[in-house]
């Protein structure tokens, strides 16, 4: 056998999109054993093969690549998948400049990358967070290449950093007796951004900006009272959401109609959902301002105001709770007690939606027009008259 294909048949092509299709009955290999495969094929006979930092780096951009081909499903994600990738070659870039593209061994990997941890907390020492992200791709690449290429190298080095919990900020939340009122009725404002209320409504959910960004009009499903969110790394975050009124609703079906890009996806945050990230949080930050006049607030304070609005309420430690804002993955336990549909069952959606009410008992109704008084072709979420 001197090819992949001699070696693997079918299986040397798995990675294309439409191998389930061609062969429906067959299971992909695992990823590991076909990389040692093609490692075999490609390694001279008689000799070991000479491994450089730069090959695994060489090798993990191949593996970043092919995963955004596989996994991107709209060219807005495609643009935001290709942006964080072109940070992480950056950092590469930086790890290699930082330690010389040494022979990747067990001793010259763990050294590099406890040497180039102690480097970056010192770069950051405001800011262990920063630390801790530029450090990640370096430690993915040398531990990807050691478990699959070069197996005979293991990486063993410690690189926690542990200033991180330490010294990590402590993000504001909305106070929910005077800037929770005045987030709720700007998300009733039309003077205020779609985008940014949308937001808003997503307290109820701890949904994130970027989820919001990558749900499907499609996936509105108005009639039965949620949408699905999207674009999440977290297979436990992707999840039902309740639509808590009609001018949730509204907001979510602003851009049905809107032209689909080349892969069939519309978002329902329309035209900003191909903005760059730091356009959305500038906006954020504008928003947050006009209707609160608090400059501390961030996109992230909404989201822990919903689950410090369920501590208030005695609800946040309950698994259901947990699972409707995508805390942690409990799917095992939900489909225990909800059966084969878990979290998408009927049973799941009305306690989502009683835990919803729950949260949001206290306001006042601005859905317009209000769910006691429309009850035509509204599924009533709010149960309060």
């Amino acid at each position: 056998m001197e090819t992949i294909e001699d070696a693997l048949g079918i299986h040397a092509n798995q990675d294309h999109p439409d191998w389930s299709k061609v062969y429906p009955t067959a299971e992909k290999l695992p990823e590991a054993l076909v990389s040692a495969v093609n490692e075999l094929l490609k390694a001279p006979k008689g000799h070991d093969t000479f491994h450089l930092f730069s090959d695994a780096v060489d090798r993990y951009k191949v593996y970043r690549n092919k995963k955004i081909t596989t996994s991107v499903k709209s060219d807005g994600q495609l643009k935001k998948l290709n942006r964080e990738l072109a940070k992480d070659l950056k950092r590469l870039d930086d790890f290699i400049a930082f330690n010389g593209n040494q022979e990747f061994t067990s001793d010259n990997c763990n050294v590099a990358l406890r040497r180039y941890k102690d480097h970056l907390v010192e770069r950051h020492k405001s800011s262990p967070a920063t630390a801790k992200r530029d450090l990640a791709p370096s430690a993915a690449a040398m531990r990807k290449y050691a478990e699959e290429v070069a197996l005979s190298v293991t990486v063993t080095a410690k690189l926690t950093i542990n200033e991180q919990r330490a010294n990590a900020k402590q993000r504001p939340v909305a106070d929910v007796e005077t800037e929770l009122l005045m987030l709720w009725a700007a998300a009733h404002d039309d003077s205020y951004d779609q985008f940014f209320r949308l937001h808003v409504f997503g307290i109820f959910s701890g949904s994130h900006a970027s989820e919001l960004m990558q749900t499907d009009v499609q996936h509105v499903h108005a009639d039965q009272g949620y949408f699905v969110l999207g674009g999440t790394k977290r297979s436990h975050r992707t999840r039902p959401v309740v639509i808590v009124n009609d001018s949730h609703k509204k907001l979510l079906n602003e851009f049905k109609n809107a032209t689909k890009d080349s892969m069939g996806f519309a978002s329902v945050c329309g035209f900003r959902a191909a903005q760059t990230e730091s356009a959305h949080t500038a906006l954020m930050k504008r928003q947050l301002f006009k209707a609160t006049g608090n400059p501390k607030l961030t996109a992230y304070s909404l989201r822990h105001t919903g689950n410090h609005l369920g501590d208030i309420k005695g609800i946040s430690n309950l698994p259901q709770f947990s699972r409707m804002f995508g805390w942690r993955a409990i799917e095992s336990h939900i489909q225990s007690d909800y059966g084969k549909a878990g979290i998408y069952s009927n049973t799941m959606i009305t306690e989502y939606r009683r835990l919803t009410d729950t949260l949001i008992e206290d306001l006042p109704d601005y859905s317009r027009p209000a769910p006691a008084v429309s009850q035509n072709n509204v599924t009533s979420i709010n149960s309060r008259s």
